[in-house]
């Protein structure tokens, strides 16, 4: 399976999405404007990343999140995670909130992440 990229320049949106369909959505904590998508009935895995207000986390070489070694953008604090599901090039770090069922997002990474950037990468600076 891969991951589809779709921007909307106007919006400033970028939307990363599997073939899977998903019903719920988390937002990281702290990243209002990153939220991930769930798949149907249930489950942890991340199926798509949507990033509102994606420029402001260009360049990628200056965003504390990003490590060029690996092309990874990490959105939130991954360490100490207690449930880390994996789809494709999304993670998602699921931390216990109230008890061991009530899971709370606390970070996602996006894997190869000048790939799946690139439209916002090559948009033209205003």
């Amino acid at each position: 399976m891969s991951l589809q990229t779709r921007y909307s320049p106007e919006d400033d949106i970028v939307l990363i999405a599997s073939s899977e369909k998903g019903e719920g959505s988390c937002d990281v904590e702290g990243h209002y404007w990153t939220t991930v998508v769930l798949p149907f009935g249930g489950g942890y895995k991340p199926v798509a990343l949507e990033i509102m207000f994606v420029s402001d986390l260009m360049p990628l070489g200056a965003n504390e999140g990003y490590s060029a070694d690996t092309d990874t953008l990490l959105i939130g604090q991954g360490k100490g995670a207690a449930l880390v599901e994996e789809n494709d090039d999304l993670t998602a770090y699921w931390h216990p909130e109230d008890g061991p069922d009530d899971l709370s997002l606390v970070a996602v990474a996006l894997r190869n992440a000048s790939k799946h950037l690139a439209p916002v990468i090559a948009k033209p600076a205003r």
